[in-house]
């Protein structure tokens, strides 16, 4: 399934990142087109997968195996969390020097061995990354992998981002909601996981398998910006998302996930009926602000039902709607 390069590549890996420093925003040159500035080398790093149902199948992209084998290299906790309705640490240890550079050697053959292991997936529940549990948590996986890296260390999720469960189900139609009110709701429940000082980086929000529906350009980037949010208020030093398609199949026998559907497209406009000028048609407004998010569709929507009301000469009625 996922795996990481033999021991060989990973030090060429570390040998080409080594020029860049620990800190975020740090690099450049050839260096800082593999690493995101938000990353950090050498620094302890969690890495959250979704080999789960409805998400396509994960694997490591350049840029994580870079940070992954960096974390490797400079003898730091390399952890694995599996997303799944109740996300759980399956590998968390950091590598051993030996007393000369054979045994170093001998010790970082089979620390990768174990790690490519477990990211093949495991007949063991207990170290298997792949989902043992039916829907899917992110939250609870982010806040699990925050938990298991020091300030200034890495938190990785590779998943959809479609959460199934409570308090961020979005089959409750979190897909048509502002990202802010979002935040504001899980800040208000105490339900924002503690990221403060981390680096967190996202791949393949947005990105779905069969039988989920693909969300659209839209809803994909109404995704990232949720996560993008919710780490950021969680208090992340710096929060970066991979956009890289993942057109992958799920990955096989795992738990269910339910359905999230996406918000229907608008229909057409017509005289005498209540016409929802939101998100989905484009009217939404950024956060505490009377500027559109996308307002060369807002313009669109507006003339349209300009035309309308002129052409039917109705009267109109503006209700604000509860948390708008």
């Amino acid at each position: 399934m996922i795996r990481i390069g033999r021991v060989a590549a990973i030090a060429t890996m570390v040998a080409l990142a080594g020029s860049l420093s620990a800190g975020c925003g740090s690099g450049s040159g050839v260096d800082a087109v593999l690493v995101p500035h938000c990353l950090a080398l050498k620094v302890p790093v969690a890495v959250a997968i979704g080999a789960r149902s409805n998400s396509p199948e994960p694997s490591l992209t350049p840029v994580v195996s870079t940070v992954v084998n960096s974390a490797i290299d400079a003898y730091k906790t390399v952890t694995l969390v599996r997303i799944d309705g109740q996300p759980k640490v399956v590998f968390s240890e950091a590598l051993s020097s030996g007393a000369n550079s054979e045994l170093t050697k001998q010790a970082k053959d089979a620390y990768v061995a174990q790690l490519n292991r477990i990211l093949a997936g495991t007949a063991q529940q207990s170290t298997d990354i792949r989902a043992q549990v039916p829907q899917a948590d992110l939250l609870d996986a982010l806040a699990e992998a925050a938990s298991t890296v020091p300030t200034g260390g890495d938190v990785v999720v590779i998943d959809s981002g479609l959460q199934t469960t409570e308090p961020l189900d979005f089959g409750a139609g979190l897909l048509g909601d502002d990202p802010h009110s979002i935040v504001d709701y899980l800040r208000q429940a105490n339900e924002l996981p503690s990221l403060q000082g981390r680096h967190v980086y996202f791949v393949g929000l947005g990105w779905t398998a069969s039988p989920q529906p693909a969300l659209g350009i839209a809803n994909r980037k109404k995704v990232v910006a949720i996560w993008e949010q919710i780490a950021k208020a969680a208090g992340a030093s710096c929060v970066a998302t991979d956009l890289t398609a993942n057109t992958s199949n799920e990955v096989p026998n795992r738990p269910p996930v339910a359905i999230v559907t996406p918000p229907p497209p608008p229909g057409p406009l017509h005289p005498c009926s209540v016409i929802n000028l939101g998100d989905n048609n484009h009217v939404g407004f950024d956060f505490n602000s009377t500027t559109f998010r996308d307002p060369v569709g807002a313009q669109t929507t507006l003339r349209r039902l300009a035309e309308l009301i002129i052409k039917s000469n109705e009267k109109v009625t503006l209700i604000a709607m509860p948390g708008s």
